[in-house]
């Protein structure tokens, strides 16, 4: 799959009144439809883990159908208190295809925009929009405090959007 590479600046909490930045590379590219997918090229990885201690694990990532073509996420933000209590930024990807968000994380959809982490222990959530009726999708999610220090994937959630309630009109005659 090409994409466009382009370069995003993160604005990183310190736990102080000043922030870092960083600049990342990102490959953007089309994915299933109108959402946009970012991607990673090979100066940035957010699997390969640093020496730094790793953000903590989302372990209750949760779905709700909201019509035929949204799902709503909801997780417990995670949080260290040597990165202001709060994560720096979440990944979340998703598949139609089961247990694929787990083992084949890089090639799964991308969900953009995302919130910004709250503080540990709050509730976030974002809504899917733009999904397939009555189709299953599978969710994943990891945090990251800096640019190489992600969490683990967390538990997969599915959840499938509601059927269309339009009827196909037949054609005229």
């Amino acid at each position: 799959m090409n994409g466009a590479l382009k370069y995003i600046n993160l604005h990183l909490p310190t736990g102080s009144k000043e922030s870092r930045i960083i600049t990342l590379p990102v490959l953007v590219f089309a994915c299933m439809g109108p959402i946009v997918g970012i991607g990673c090229d090979d100066k940035f990885k957010p699997d390969t883990p640093d020496t730094a201690t790793n953000t903590a694990t989302v372990n209750d990532l949760r779905s709700q159908a909201l019509s035929d073509s949204a799902i709503m996420l909801k997780w417990t933000a995670p949080g260290d208190e040597a990165y202001g209590d709060r994560a720096a930024i979440y990944d979340i990807r998703y598949s139609s295809t089961e247990m694929a968000v787990s083992d084949t994380w890089n090639s799964c959809c991308i969900i953009r925009p995302l919130p910004l982490p709250s503080p540990a222990n709050s509730t976030d959530s974002v809504v899917v929009e733009g999904l397939v009726p009555d189709t299953r999708y599978y969710f994943g999610l990891k945090s990251s405090y800096d640019t190489a220090n992600w969490s683990g994937v967390s538990n997969v959630t599915s959840c499938a959007t509601e059927p269309s309630d339009l009827t196909p009109t037949p054609p005229a005659q």
